[in-house]
């Protein structure tokens, strides 16, 4: 079984990570999915509190019409909009004991080797250069800039557990105080 770990691999390759012992918890869990959702809805409310009067971070988008699953909480920077430095803010995040991850990825998945790279399919010049792909297509910067720009600009924090989301919020809130 070939393992990948990380969100962009080196290579693409097969990947055999469940087991049937694996699976068999999962088909069980199925049944409390739900009430995972909700809980994790819930603790991301403490985010949403923390956020309300900071216009330089902007909350996920929640229309009136769907549910979300908060599997993390999301959100984005726009201190530089403002006037704040965002190396400054990861600062304050760090002085302040606030988890946050930043960047998710760091950048689109097609600026990495992965795409960029032609080895795919025993090295045939894939993706880049298919002999099965007439076109010639190019994974160049800027082929997505909304995505480029937003990307980094990412900021994801856990919500699986009640009062490690509760005290982590109120943290991220004491960061962007520091901010002025």
């Amino acid at each position: 079984a070939v393992r990948i770990f990380g969100e962009s691999p080196p290579e693409l390759a097969w990947n055999f990570r469940m087991t049937a012992l694996v699976a068999a918890v999962g088909v069980v869990q199925l049944e409390r999915v739900k009430e995972y959702i909700a809980q994790y809805n819930a603790n991301a409310t403490f985010y949403d509190e923390a956020l309300k009067d900071c216009e330089w971070i902007k909350m996920r988008y929640k229309a009136p019409y769907n549910e979300i699953s908060a599997y993390h909480y999301a959100a984005a920077f726009y201190g530089d909009k403002c006037g704040i430095e965002y190396g400054d803010f990861k600062q304050a995040v760090r002085d302040v004991g606030c988890a946050v991850n930043f960047g998710f990825t760091q950048k689109p998945a097609y600026q990495y080797d992965l795409f960029r790279v032609p080895l795919a399919y025993g090295n045939k010049g894939c993706p880049t250069k298919c002999p099965w792909y007439e076109g010639d297509f190019k994974y160049d910067d800027g082929l997505c800039p909304n995505a480029e720009d937003l990307i980094p600009r990412l900021m994801t924090m856990g919500v699986r557990d009640e009062n490690a989301s509760r005290r982590n919020a109120e943290l991220l809130r004491k960061a962007i105080e520091k901010m002025g």
